[in-house]
């Protein structure tokens, strides 16, 4: 249960207002009908854009660190490659974001990047919930399972061993006073 404390459930839900402040903003200026006729963005709704972006990033850091160090479930193949999947979908957000000038046209052009940000934004929403999947039903299973066998186990005990013929205290066999009351046993 350590992955949705509070810390976590909230950076969780600022992952998902954010990632859709940033899907919606990038496909406001898309053109469905001809994307390489986009329009760049207006300056004021660019520095939203980064500022939403730079916001996902911090937070998906931060919630990467909570996973990390979640001890919900042992970490197998499938936790790690989603984990690395979700790395690489946030180092192509930062990429398009703060530095889509590296790349050749028409991968640099409005139409691909107001295309592939939200893409990418989508499914490291989808990554960040399934590091979640992956890990929560582990801990409520274990965290069950130990309390009905410990209950049951006492239960077992406490049915098998025998009273002070005096006080009816329940005894271990291999004493030869009651705690309680004082009383010797034969053997």
């Amino acid at each position: 249960m350590a992955l949705m404390s509070k810390v976590g459930a909230v950076f969780y839900n600022i992952g998902l207002i954010v990632s859709m402040v940033i899907v919606f903003l990038t496909l406001k200026n898309y053109d469905l009908d001809n994307p390489e006729a986009t329009l760049p963005y207006s300056q004021g709704l660019g520095s939203i854009i980064i500022f939403a972006v730079s916001v996902l990033l911090l937070t998906a850091v931060i919630f990467l660190i909570l996973v990390s160090f979640s001890k919900a479930r042992r970490k197998g193949f499938i936790y790690w490659s989603v984990f690395i999947f979700y790395l690489f979908l946030l180092a192509g957000i930062a990429a398009f974001t703060f530095g889509n000038s590296i790349f050749s046209d028409p991968l640099n052009s409005p139409g691909y990047v107001f295309m592939i940000i939200p893409v990418l934004t989508i499914m490291s929403f989808f990554a960040m919930t399934a590091l979640i999947l992956i890990q929560l039903p582990g801990s409520i299973e274990r965290e069950k399972l130990v309390k009905a066998i410990k209950k049951e186990l006492k239960k077992e005990i406490e049915g098998t061993l025998p009273f002070c013929p005096e006080c009816k205290f329940r005894v271990k066999p291999e004493w030869k006073h009651c705690p309680s009351c004082g009383s010797k046993f034969s053997d």
